[in-house]
Formats: C-alpha cells, structure tokens, sequence
C-alpha cells in the first residue's frame, strides 16, 4: 500500500453512547481498521502495518485536561487525523455525568459538583463551552473536526449509525449490532436514597487495600450496599423523594441558558466531507 492510510480519531467524550460505540457499533464497520480503546496505546504500530485504507482509533476523554492533553499526543503522531465527537447538551450531560458521580459513591451536592460561578466546582464553565474544543481541535489537526450529536443516536439510532459509519468510508449491517443499552441508567428516586445512606456510610469506589483479594472483598461490601439501597428505593414510596433535592428544574434552567449559544452554534457546524485516499 503505497499511500499512507486515513485516521480518524474518535474522542469519545463520557456519557455520549462512547462505551456503545465501542462495544456494539464499531467492532462491526466493514473495510475499516477498528482500534478499541484498549489498543489505544499500540495505535501506532497497528497502523503503521497498513493492513486497511482507513482506521478508525476510538478513546474515551473526560471534559477536563485530560482532553487536550491525548489531543496534543495523537496529533503529534498523526496531524492529519480527522477527528470525531458526538454531543449533547451541556445540561444533560451534567446530569448524567452527576448520575453516576453519586453511584460511584460521591454524597456531595450537584453545586459542589458544578455551579456557574465556579466555586468549589468538579468542572468549570469554560470546560464545557464546545465551541473552545472545536477550535483546539483546529489547531492540533489539519482537518476540521467531525460533530454528531447525542440527541440524533437517541432519536434514530440506525440512521445515526449508517451516517457514521458512511463518514469513515465503512460499511455495516444493522442487523449485527445488539441494541440494548450498555449501561444502566438510574433513577433519581434511587440516587436520592444512595445519597441519604452515604451520609453514613462511606460508598466511594477506591482503592483501601493493595491487596487484591481485600480490595475485591472491600468492594463487593460496598456494592452489595449499593445495590441494596437501589433494590429498597425503588419499593418505596415516590412521594417520599424530592425531585429538586437532587437538581433543581432552576439550575438545570439555568445552565442550558448560559451555554445557549455556544449550542447553537454546534448545531450549525458543517462537516467538512470526502475522506478518500487519492
């Protein structure tokens, strides 16, 4: 193969159907040289043996340094990779984001996890403004990024799988993809009640002992506590859970209000299209 192969680089930014994509989608495109997440770090060697004219190299980010930090890496290797984000809306990436933030044992608050004013927030604003991870991918790649968005998967799952897969040059058959979720979504009446049993418990997923043995031992106690909790919750009462008291309709508000326009403008991003080899 005389010419050097077309890659595309899948940012897989958290709680946009990554792990899906991942899993169940990319692991069935025909004619292309999937890289899962797992390979990321032998990326360069697979490529570099040129078995396919297109690759595909799926990562899972974080909307934090981590971000540009494997965007300025890769782009050093291959500069002229074409890379791909899906999206959604900030507010509804935060509440998913928060979801499991809490069900990984996390008792705090959704204002210490993120408020717009910045203080003592997990994330700040500027983390979140799309249009800036638009422009950074700019100027790290030779080819302008590739958008999908969250809300098209969810609405029309095949078409948005078809079109991705058209984008990269590869071919699938719907019919081999599994359509059930990969990961389970809870309810806030159940995040509520973890929330309330780890005020006096200690939930969180860490590591207490190097051990594996007591590590895997230390784990399973909090999770059969976990799981406890969610199989309880949901045979309770609904009215005994406040819905605001895990994040209120005024913040949630309040947020899509502030990144408006930096949605806005994502919605009306072009793809750049034809990625041939000559």
């Amino acid at each position: 193969m005389t010419n050097k192969p077309i890659v595309f680089f899948h940012l897989g930014i958290e709680r946009t159907a990554t792990t899906y994509l991942q899993d169940a989608v990319f692991p069935h495109f025909k004619n292309i040289g999937y890289i899962h997440k797992r390979h990321y770090a032998d990326a360069t060697a697979i490529i570099s043996q040129q078995k396919y004219k297109h690759y595909l190299v799926s990562y899972e980010l974080n909307l934090n340094e981590q971000f540009e930090r494997e965007v300025r890496n890769f782009s050093s290797i291959y500069p002229h990779a074409i890379p791909i984000m899906v999206l959604r809306p900030q507010a509804q990436w935060l509440v998913s984001q928060y979801k499991r933030f809490v069900k990984n044992g996390n008792p705090q608050p959704f204002h210490r996890f993120f408020n717009l004013q910045n203080r003592d927030s997990l994330y700040p604003t500027q983390a979140l403004l799309y249009t800036h991870r638009i422009e950074l991918l700019k100027n790290y790649f030779t080819t302008n990024p590739l958008l999908f968005f969250y809300h098209d998967f969810r609405q029309q799952p095949q078409q948005f799988i078809q079109q991705l897969a058209h984008t990269v040059n590869a071919t699938v058959h719907l019919s081999d993809i599994n359509s059930q979720k990969i990961h389970t979504s809870y309810t806030t009446q159940q995040l509520l009640a973890l929330q309330y049993v780890m005020q006096y418990i200690n939930l969180k997923r860490e590591r207490k002992f190097r051990q594996p043995l007591l590590h895997f031992g230390h784990r399973l106690a909090k999770d059969a506590v976990r799981y406890t909790t969610f199989a309880i919750a949901n045979q309770l009462p609904a009215h005994w859970f406040e819905e605001q008291a895990f994040i209120s309709s005024e913040t949630l508000n309040a947020i899509t209000q502030y990144y408006q326009d930096d949605w806005n403008t994502c919605l009306q991003y072009i793809n750049p299209t034809s990625f041939q080899n000559p």
